[in-house]
């Protein structure tokens, strides 16, 4: 930065030196002054070059020499790692915290105004007339109760199966033609109990590891929800 600002400024007298030279050939009475001016912008220019150059010279190892503080702060840094762990332990602890209990098959669940029961399980490839093409069927009987004051509505994607930490959606198919019925965007009053199986077409693999159904009434209240293990409690 310094020897572009010397460069600028020597640039410069150079200009003024030539055009002292131009007045001094134009102007025969006045020439001696104006070869005054040209030798002294001419001298200018060359101190303010080398002087320029110089002092880039000696700043540039002291730039060099405080990559190495940078170097050693960053060391030091990365050093405060057990305060860093300390911190993680403990963001893990307050997520753990807030995690919703576990339930298990024929258990009541709250989830906001309603009571869930997950109360059977049955699994089948084939299931009202419909057979899985490369998987098997998976069938929840859940039974809701409003306890709330005011209506609430009730879906099928209320509810999802969680198996190896992915979700399996409904087949709307197959849960509209099982014996009961499903649950289709209808109005439960306050007070009232609905039961109704909800079909899932999973892996025939997916019984091999724990399964569980998330309870999600509402998808804009991510905190409102339940997680119920498709297995009595142990």
């Amino acid at each position: 930065m310094i020897f572009l600002s010397a460069l600028l400024i020597s640039f410069v007298l150079g200009i003024m030196f030539v055009v002292s030279l131009v007045k001094a050939a134009r102007n025969k009475e006045e020439q001696k002054t104006h070869v005054r001016e040209a030798i002294m912008y001419a001298a200018c220019s060359l101190l303010i070059f080398v002087g320029g150059i110089f002092i880039s010279a000696v700043s540039a190892p002291n730039e060099k020499a405080d990559e190495p503080e940078k170097e050693i702060e960053q060391v030091n840094a990365k050093e405060t790692t057990p305060q860093e762990d300390k911190e993680e332990v403990v963001q893990t602890a307050a997520q753990e915290e807030t995690l919703p209990p576990i339930y298990y098959l024929n258990e009541e669940v709250k989830v906001a105004d309603a009571i869930y029961v997950i109360e059977s399980v049955q699994n089948s490839n084939k299931i009202a007339g419909y057979k899985s093409q490369s998987g098997t069927y998976l069938a929840a009987k859940i039974t809701v109760r409003n306890d709330g004051k005011e209506a609430i509505r009730l879906s099928n994607g209320d509810f999802k199966v969680i198996a190896n930490e992915a979700y399996y959606e409904h087949d709307a198919t197959t849960s509209a033609y099982i014996d009961g019925g499903d649950f289709i965007f209808e109005k439960l009053n306050p007070g009232m109990t609905k039961t109704a199986s909800v079909v899932y077409e999973v892996p025939t693999n997916i019984f091999e590891t724990n399964i569980a159904i998330q309870i999600m009434p509402n998808q804009f209240i991510k905190d409102e929800f339940a997680i119920v293990m498709l297995t009595p409690r142990p």
